[in-house]
C-alpha cells in the first residue's frame, strides 16, 4: 500500500476502497491543505488533505509526505491514472486518500469527481 498510510505503523491498520475521491480539492476555509507522497516501491502516488499543523505528525512516519504545490500533485509527477481512494488506519490517525497509478490513463480524473464539493 502507498507509503501515506503511515497510520499503519501507529496500529494495526487497515485499507478500506470507499469507491469516491476525497481530496481533489482540499477545503482551506475547513483549515486544511493538500499534501502527497509517492511510493515507487508499490507504484503509486498519494493525495491527501490534512490540517497542516497535525503535518509534523504524520510526516514523522511518511518523510515523503510533501505539501502539495498544485491542485494535482500526482498527475504533475506522471501519475495521473485514478485507481482509487482508501483510508488508511484507525482513529486518531486515520487518512483517507486518493491513489494513482502511473500514467495519464483518465488523466487523473474519477468519474464522479464533476459532482462532487470540495471537502
Amino acid at each position: 500500500s502507498l507509503a501515506l498510510a503511515l497510520v499503519l505503523a501507529c496500529s494495526a491498520g487497515r485499507a478500506v476502497d470507499v469507491g469516491a475521491p476525497c481530496c481533489e480539492f482540499c477545503n482551506a476555509s475547513r483549515g486544511l491543505a493538500k499534501y502527497t507522497s509517492i511510493d515507487a516501491g508499490a507504484g503509486h502516488c498519494g493525495e491527501t488533505c490534512l490540517r497542516p499543523l497535525l503535518f509534523w505528525m504524520y510526516r514523522a512516519f511518511e518523510p515523503g509526505l510533501s505539501l502539495a504545490r498544485s491542485e494535482t500533485p500526482c498527475a504533475d509527477a506522471g501519475y495521473g491514472f485514478y485507481l482509487q481512494t482508501t483510508v488508511h488506519g484507525h482513529w486518531p490517525l486515520a487518512v483517507e486518500l486518493d491513489l494513482y497509478d502511473p500514467g495519464s490513463g483518465n488523466n487523473g480524473a474519477h468519474p464522479a469527481a464533476a459532482t462532487r464539493s470540495a471537502r
